[in-house]
């Protein structure tokens, strides 16, 4: 499903700390479509045709277009960091003509080779099932002069499709305008018009704009009008918004003022708005746009869909297996691949299509899954949500552009379940299968009125538990180790969707790597195994390791040789938050949710004279994680164990400070040294 993740802005991106740019005009997803010749801007002047054979019409802006005068604007004589200084950046929109319609004009001087070869490649990426591309001007000023360049100009499509390897198919296209006799010190000024939008939103505009950029601009505006009373939201922190009233037009407008480069701390949550977005919407609730969507998920009971509901019910008399059997199926037999093309990104394929192809999207699967749960007599329906926008969905205004995913609401028994037709094929109980939490989701049903927290529940059990049972020789030379790496749930969906091939060297020596790295010496011994058990969705990975000597044999020449031995939670140490800044403004997102689980026994057998100097015995909880351990001897053995659950998925900046001053204490909890002999005083630190 098309949604947030896409961009759908109108300003300039520069990436020349690369040595490439893109200066790109966006109008994705909105509104209604159709015009006549005449349309909102008169008689068409004259188009270029492109290298590809096609014809990109030459055209006056619309109407609606007041074009600012340069003469107006402050031209910063400075040169730029980045050798390209963006001058305007000027966008206007109109939603309510008879198609929408939006004008951007970029007024740019290049001051280096590097960005005269930037400019001279002008790239305008858009939709063409949505949209149709006018150019209203291509000037070059150079020495006070302007000259209008449509007599040296060449355009150029190219299909990208930047997520071919994810398998999606978009149909977006890039306009690249190659502009002769670019020389630095010029003003490259640019004006493109997008004029439609998706036909599957039924008429209703909805737009979403990005007032910020990467680099500094000197003058940026942005005027959008809608009917009056559109609801808008403005998202993070940005330019102030004014809010005029033109009849029964509401125009929403920023600037004209200065943007500094947009700027943002490291590793900060996707839902999180670092960058100020401006959201627009004619869907008046989240009610109108449920009933928009109910239409399109509605069963769709084919012939096909009918057998296989039949097979499945004859298989498994369980509703509660029926579900699952159906999940896999949708999962197993229909390989994911999506075609975004035109309204795609948003109706989801009929199920005999899906089936012919044995290929689908989010939408698909989700209404394949959802009609074999209505022929088989249980209750289901769509869920519309965000894979990285879900927990602030509800600050929005209600638009499909919220929305990235669609999985599936299951109620049996009275208890709800969420369902992903695109996770990997998933195994265990309806109890115990994975269930994602998105954040805010948008039931597809006709009762629903506003979004819906998920709220799975993730602390019912353990997601891996690693076990290492050490033994002691009595002649203190060797230590054999034998380890169990347990995982749960969503865990062991993705270990399960890895493979495991143990009579692969690779992976053999992978068992003893850790081992070898830690003690110096280490070999397999016996042969490893894997238990996969189903219906709890737990797999289990065993493997037995000798190491040739324990760790640490010193000669004091005041005692007898010793010697010591130790060991570390090295399960837990691999998840512990690592956060790398004291200072931020902005929440830090982290792992979640994750439940770990080290356990570690250590036998020193007959050995008389094994002491340990501190036992780990620690509680530390804050607002990021939990940990826990406990360390006990009793009959000359050691037990140790150690929990550490993520309790959430971003840190506030007024705690990160806190968790890692906590966070700093756990290597050390993870670590226990034990020695022979009556000595204590000697201790290695971790």
């Amino acid at each position: 499903m098309a949604g947030f993740v896409r961009t759908f802005n109108i300003v300039v991106l520069a990436a020349l700390a690369g040595g490439l740019a893109v200066l790109v005009l966006h109008q994705q997803d909105n509104g209604q479509t159709g015009s006549d010749d005449q349309g909102p801007v008169g008689p068409r002047i004259d188009g270029i045709t492109t290298t590809n054979g096609r014809t990109v019409p030459f055209a006056p802006p619309p109407r609606f277009v007041v074009e600012r005068d340069l003469a107006e604007v402050t031209i910063d004589p400075t040169p730029a960091a980045d050798g390209v200084r963006v001058i305007l950046s000027d966008t206007q929109h109109d939603a309510t003509g008879p198609e929408d319609a939006q004008y951007s004009r970029f007024v740019m001087r290049p001051e280096t080779a590097q960005g005269v070869a930037v400019l001279a490649q002008f790239q305008i990426e858009y939709d063409p099932a949505f949209h149709r591309l006018e150019v209203n001007h291509v000037r070059v000023t150079r020495d006070g002069e302007i000259e209008d360049r449509r007599d040296r100009l060449a355009i150029d499509f190219a299909q990208r499709e930047a997520l071919l390897d994810q398998q999606i198919l978009t149909g977006a296209e890039t306009a690249i305008l190659r502009i002769g006799d670019i020389r630095p010190g010029d003003l490259v000024d640019i004006a493109a018009t997008l004029y439609g939008g998706p036909e599957a939103f039924d008429g209703r505009a909805t737009e979403v704009f990005h007032p910020s950029s990467q680099i500094p601009v000197d003058t940026f505006s942005l005027t959008s009008q809608w009917d009056r009373g559109t609801p808008w939201t403005m998202l993070g922190e940005g330019p102030e918004v004014t809010v005029r009233h033109q009849g029964s037009r509401m125009i929403l407008e920023i600037g004209p003022q200065a943007l500094e480069p947009a700027v943002q701390d490291q590793t900060i949550p996707p839902w999180y708005a670092s960058w100020p977005v401006l959201m627009v919407s004619e869907f008046g609730s989240w009610e109108d746009l449920a009933d928009w969507a109910v239409p399109l998920y509605a069963p769709d009971l084919s012939p096909e869909v009918i057998d296989i509901a039949a097979d499945i019910a004859a298989s498994h008399p369980d509703p509660s297996a029926r579900t699952m059997a159906a999940l896999r199926y949708a999962q197993r037999e229909i390989r994911y691949f999506a075609t975004v093309l035109g309204n795609g990104g948003y109706v989801p394929a009929r199920t005999q299509e899906t089936l012919r192809l044995r290929t689908g999207d989010c939408k698909a699967k989700a209404l394949l899954f959802l009609s074999l749960l209505a022929e088989l007599g249980i209750e289901a329906h769509a869920v519309l949500v965000s894979t990285s926008h879900g927990r602030t969905i509800d600050q929005m205004p209600a638009t499909p552009l919220a929305f990235d995913h669609v999985i599936v609401r299951v109620r049996l028994d009275g208890q709800d379940y969420w369902l992903d037709p695109t996770f990997s094929e998933q195994f265990g109980t309806l109890d115990r299968a994975t269930q994602p939490d998105y954040g805010f989701a948008l039931p597809v049903e006709a009762s629903v009125t506003d979004l819906v927290a998920m709220d799975v529940d993730f602390s019912a059990r353990p997601m891996i538990t690693v076990r290492e049972r050490f033994a002691l020789s009595p002649d203190d030379n060797l230590v054999t180790v034998h380890v169990e790496y347990i995982q749960d749930g969503p865990a062991a969906d993705e270990f399960r969707l890895g493979g495991v091939d143990l009579d692969d060297s690779t992976v053999r020596d992978n068992l003893v790597s850790y081992y070898r790295l830690t003690y110096g010496e280490a070999r397999l011994t016996g042969e490893p195994r894997f238990l996969d058990d189903l219906a709890l969705n737990r797999t289990m990975l065993s493997w037995s390791v000798e190491l040739g000597h324990r760790a640490g044999e010193t000669d004091d020449a005041e005692t007898a040789p010793r010697g010591s031995f130790f060991f570390q939670a090295h399960a837990i140490q691999s998840v512990v938050p690592q956060i790398g800044e004291f200072e931020r403004e902005m929440p830090l997102v982290v792992g979640y949710p994750y439940f770990m689980r080290h356990e570690a026994t250590v036998d020193f057998g007959e050995t008389d004279g094994w002491q340990v100097p501190e036992l780990r015995n620690a509680a530390i909880a804050n607002d990021a994680f939990r940990f826990d351990v406990e360390t006990s001897v009793e009959n000359n053995v050691l037990q140790y164990v150690a929990e550490l659950e993520s309790l959430t998925a971003e840190i506030t900046p007024d705690v990160v400070f806190d968790v890692l001053e906590d966070q700093s204490r756990i290597p050390e909890l993870t670590y226990v040294e034990a020695w022979s002999g009556d000595d204590t005083s000697r201790k290695t630190a971790p």
